[in-house]
């Protein structure tokens, strides 16, 4: 992938792997191996280390990212819900990993996008800017490149990346909103659970009833830490269990996974410097559960 940029009025000469740096958003490594293998050009012409760019110099530089992973490539039909040259965003459907495992080594979301980057004629590494459960559905980003992946990752690891969820939780709220913000390590009795601890990570959890039925509700989540199990520990944890959550005792009988769903993220762009925001369709089974909630007299 080329990409170009024709250099606005500077105040002095700027040295190329500088603007480099600067202008391509690429590390000072990426800039030195791009110059060493000779992939930058300053108006048509081969840069080099000692190079300046001025003022309408017409810089293009190939920063097509090649790499391996231990990833097969399955064709596994995948929902796009958004790509540019730096992104992919796909909706995850529910009971899919999203990476293989020991036990899972094939039928996973990589599988499926590894696939389709070589469908693509791209030959990179499936790199995932975040997880979600098997057994929630929704909004899964992968970075096409090392630097796009350490640039979002860093938004996700400040947590300025806003993370929103649905979700149908049992019982009847009292307010109508409100803020969880209690602690979530491991669980001692059960190494797969996490639990609220006094010793665990701060995580805070912000929602709001969208509708409230007889005997459960649907809420809308936006997570402000980003913990493992951190909804469904917080809302457990308050005594409203996400309907279909059998690991942490939810009611199992209108819908056989926990009713979650990733459904909106807001992040910045660190290329087009803009703010990108992503939405996943909520999925049929949750659209049935409430259809059943809605009717239940």
């Amino acid at each position: 992938m080329k990409k170009e940029i024709i250099a606005e009025q500077m105040v002095e000469k700027l040295n190329i792997k500088a603007f480099l740096e600067q202008q391509f958003s690429i590390s000072s490594r990426k800039a030195k191996q791009l110059l060493k293998d000779k992939k930058v050009q300053i108006n048509n012409k081969t840069a080099y280390y000692d190079n300046n760019v001025q003022a309408g110099d017409r810089v293009v530089a190939d920063i097509t990212e090649t790499g391996k992973d231990s990833i097969v490539p399955e064709n596994i039909a995948i929902e796009v819900v958004y790509e540019d040259e730096y992104f992919l965003a796909v909706n995850k459907p529910a009971g899919m990993l999203v990476h293989p495992t020991h036990n899972h080594p094939s039928g996973t979301l990589a599988n499926g996008i590894k696939y389709y980057f070589v469908s693509k004629g791209l030959n990179i590494p499936v790199r995932l800017a975040n997880r979600i459960d098997m057994d929630t559905s929704g909004l899964v980003v992968i970075a096409k490149s090392g630097e796009a992946h350490a640039a979002i990752a860093e938004q996700f690891d400040k947590e300025s990346c806003e993370k929103f969820y649905l979700a149908i939780a049992e019982g009847t709220f009292i307010a109508s909103h409100g803020i969880i913000d209690e602690p979530i390590g491991l669980d001692e009795e059960n190494p797969i659970r996490r639990a609220i601890r006094v010793d665990g990570q701060r995580s805070i959890t912000k929602y709001q009833v969208l509708e409230q039925y007889k005997d459960a509700a649907y809420i809308k989540l936006k997570l402000i830490t980003g913990r493992t199990h951190q909804i469904r520990v917080h809302l457990n944890s308050v005594g409203h269990t996400l309907l279909g959550d059998k690991l942490y005792g939810g009611n199992m009988l209108h819908i056989n996974r926990q009713a979650l769903h990733a459904y909106e993220m807001n992040f910045l762009h660190p290329y087009q410097k803009s703010i990108i925001t992503l939405h996943a369709e909520l999925p049929m089974d949750m659209k049935k559960l409430l259809d059943v909630l809605q009717k239940k007299p």
